[in-house]
């Protein structure tokens, strides 16, 4: 998924242990019977049944309206574009992203696109013209973060993902917004496969996917974005996208 910026302005637990083996136990007829029966109710004080209550019924979607015609074309179209390859920067031998220098990299893009303030490679000026000038992630002006690397696709190698600080000529930092990106390597070259700009509480890795929360405008409520690689279109995509309650409504006054 790819959203502009504005215009204006390894897995390990411990080992398992082999538990022995337990004889098996001869069952009667009337046995798994009896087990249903406790399970539906449960047991008691002393020993009594308890009812716990009707179940659920389940239902199956009721389709409303199905004489509507079916659309003539789709409502949209894949996103994003075709992965990106990182401009004038060597191939990585060994297919350790690791090997690359984060800065190296979005000074790259930034190089390759100048002046381009929307669309994958969009930031505003003031943002392009810090990170040109920066030395090292963590000088200071410098706005990039330090990269975080996991699996984002599953083939068992690191994504690189990187975030910067991208705020208008002037702005304050009420005013920035989080230029979020992600890399890969494809035979050894650095390719992108995420951009976007967001506005963060946090962001988060859950298994392979990229989870976004961004506060909402309506109170007590936050929007929660997730990315996760679509091996078709080779690239992040815009997998779910909600909105969900972060508190208990306020009760009225009485």
């Amino acid at each position: 998924m790819t959203r502009g910026a504005p215009p204006s302005a390894s897995r390990s637990g411990p080992p398992r242990r082999d538990r022995p083996r337990r004889p098996r136990r001869r069952l009667s007829a009337a046995a798994p019977a009896a087990s249903l029966a406790l399970l539906l109710c449960g047991c008691g004080a002393q020993g009594k049944a308890l009812v716990a209550g009707p179940a659920a019924t389940a239902s199956a979607p009721v389709r409303l309206w199905p004489d509507l015609p079916a659309p003539e074309r789709p409502t949209g179209r894949p996103d994003p574009p075709a992965p990106d390859r990182v401009p004038h920067m060597p191939a990585v031998p060994g297919g350790d992203i690791r090997a690359l220098s984060a800065l190296a990299v979005v000074q790259a893009e930034v190089a390759a696109h100048p002046g381009v303030v929307t669309g994958g490679d969009g930031m505003y000026a003031d943002t392009a013209r810090r990170i040109t000038a920066c030395a090292r992630i963590g000088a200071p002006g410098c706005p990039l973060r330090e990269p975080r690397f996991h699996d984002l696709t599953g083939n068992g190698k690191d994504e690189m993902i990187v975030g910067f600080e991208d705020r208008p000529d002037g702005g304050s930092a009420a005013d920035a917004s989080l230029g979020l990106r992600a890399y890969t390597l494809d035979h050894g070259v650095a390719v992108r496969i995420l951009s976007t700009h967001v506005r963060p509480l946090s962001v988060e890795v859950a298994g392979r996917e990229v989870i976004v929360r961004e506060p909402a405008e309506l109170p007590g409520y936050e929007n929660r974005s997730v990315y996760a690689w679509d091996a078709d279109l080779r690239g992040m995509t815009l997998h779910r996208e909600e909105i969900r309650r972060v508190r208990p409504a306020t009760p009225p006054a009485e």
